[in-house]
């Protein structure tokens, strides 16, 4: 198996998310290396703070290496994969942060404000 690790960053992301599925932690290290430069400058663009840039990105690869069996190739690339455990990460911090502070957050897809806008 040891030989066959000199191989992994010549693989394909779909190949390797499907060994990060099944638990080879070697093949999550290949991805953390191709992706994490893309998801901190993601997460970065979406939060200004550098420590909440920091456990946003840590958040969304805990989920990847997680949830990497039900990835799916039809639903899009590896890297939308990636993207959507970001932003996913960050509207929990987002509703979590709101809710404690008493406020009671909800999005309504499609509406608009007083002036239609």
């Amino acid at each position: 198996m040891r030989g066959h690790r000199g191989r992994y960053p010549l693989l394909a992301d779909e190949d390797l998310i499907s060994l990060v599925g099944a638990g080879d932690a070697f093949a999550f290290t290949v991805l953390h290396d191709r992706y994490s430069r893309a998801i901190y400058s993601l997460a970065r663009r979406l939060t200004v703070d550098e420590q909440d840039v920091e456990d946003l990105a840590q958040d969304a690869f805990l989920k990847v290496w997680r949830s990497a069996d039900s990835y799916r190739a039809e639903r899009g690339s590896v890297r939308t994969f990636f993207d959507a455990r970001v932003i996913c990460k960050l509207l929990h911090h987002v509703f979590l942060d709101a809710r404690q502070l008493g406020a009671h957050p909800t999005l309504r897809v499609g509406e608009t404000n007083e002036r239609g806008k």
